[in-house]
């Protein structure tokens, strides 16, 4: 007769308590929040810009939690996903306003929408991009994101979201709607089972799983992130820091966490450090009397694109050539002012 291991006894076990713990969250959180999701269906689209929208929820909703769901379910009970628009290969609609006008969009359409209106509503939010296990999903690391959702800073910690898949799911090359509120303020353990932000700090764990373990099952993912040994990361604390320094410094540690955390953290790394660098050198468009000052100052900038065409050319994204071009295109430029800069210092004066 065959008699079971410790270690196997202990895995059944913490499955067991993983299935409860799922079961009770989900039957808790619908009975909170039924007022608010009756309220959020009644609210009418059409005509709807996302002001409104806010003023409505401001209205409505209580606590920022209770905004926060009133958001989340109208979003899942009024848009529709663009499949075909993701079949071709392109975002559908984006700009939060055209999401409320179409009724469509892809993951970033309804990601967009959701952060827009937390703006509006004060709560301190952010669009998170990663990979995730959804339709299209081959088994593999990608060497790009390929979703984005949400996360948002309220009551004193911070909460994850996916409107996207709050709205329902694909089956047979068809969308399906289908309200899923496990997907509003999942627990991080659970979230990561199948989303695997480009920022490790979004996984909001201790323990930041691996990359490699996100190909693994869901009950071995939540058993590496709960079983975590010796917290090694306070991603709280990161956090903070982000919103405490310039919001140029806040860009750049981010993206600097994702271009260490995995490859497909790069293009994105790489994107978000040339755009910062992009809106830094704006001010050289503006006439002024050269100096050693605008001189350091477009030498730092030059440090940055440096920084992200590394990064770009370390990508193995289709999209990574395009993104070098574009920083080579930048570079070439901030060369040219450099060096004229240099010239005219030198001169000697009229």
């Amino acid at each position: 007769m065959h008699t079971p291991s410790q270690s196997n006894i202990h895995a059944v076990a913490l499955r067991s308590i993983l299935m409860v713990v799922g079961i009770f969250f989900s039957i808790s959180v619908f009975g909170q929040f039924e007022e608010i999701d009756k309220e959020a269906r009644e609210i009418p689209i059409r005509g709807l810009t996302v002001d409104n929208l806010a003023r409505t929820i401001e209205s409505k909703a209580k606590t920022d939690l209770e905004k926060a769901r009133m958001l989340f379910t109208f979003i899942a009970h009024n848009i529709e996903y663009d499949l075909s628009a993701f079949k071709k290969g392109n975002y559908s609609y984006t700009d939060p306003n055209d999401v409320l006008k179409y009724r469509k969009a892809v993951c970033q359409g309804y990601s967009n929408l959701f952060q827009e209106v937390c703006r509006q509503l004060n709560i301190r939010s952010e669009v998170i991009e990663g990979l995730s296990k959804g339709y299209g999903f081959t088994g593999k690391l990608q060497s790009r994101a390929d979703h984005t959702w949400n996360t948002a800073f309220i009551g004193g910690e911070w909460i994850l979201f996916d409107p996207t898949w709050g709205a329902g799911y694909i089956r047979n090359e068809k969308f399906v709607k289908w309200f899923e509120p496990k997907y509003f303020r999942t627990p991080p353990h659970e979230f990561v089972t199948n989303h695997l932000p480009s920022d490790p700090a979004f996984q909001l764990l201790p323990c930041p799983i691996k990359p490699i373990d996100f190909l693994k099952d869901s009950i071995s993912i939540r058993s590496i992130a709960l079983t975590c040994p010796t917290p090694n990361y306070a991603f709280h604390d990161t956090l903070t820091t982000d919103y405490e320094v310039s919001d140029s410094l806040r860009i750049l540690r981010k993206a600097r966490r994702k271009a260490q955390y995995a490859e497909f953290g790069l293009p994105n790394a790489a994107v978000e450090i040339n755009t910062l660098a992009s809106s830094l050198m704006s001010k050289f468009n503006t006439p002024a009397p050269p100096s050693q000052e605008r001189l350091d100052e477009a030498r730092n900038i030059l440090y940055l694109l440096n920084e992200a065409q590394r990064y770009a050319k370390r990508s193995k994204s289709p999209d990574a050539q395009n993104i070098n071009q574009v920083i080579e295109f930048n570079i070439k430029n901030l060369k040219e002012f450099i060096e004229a800069t240099q010239k005219m210092l030198k001169a000697p004066p009229r």
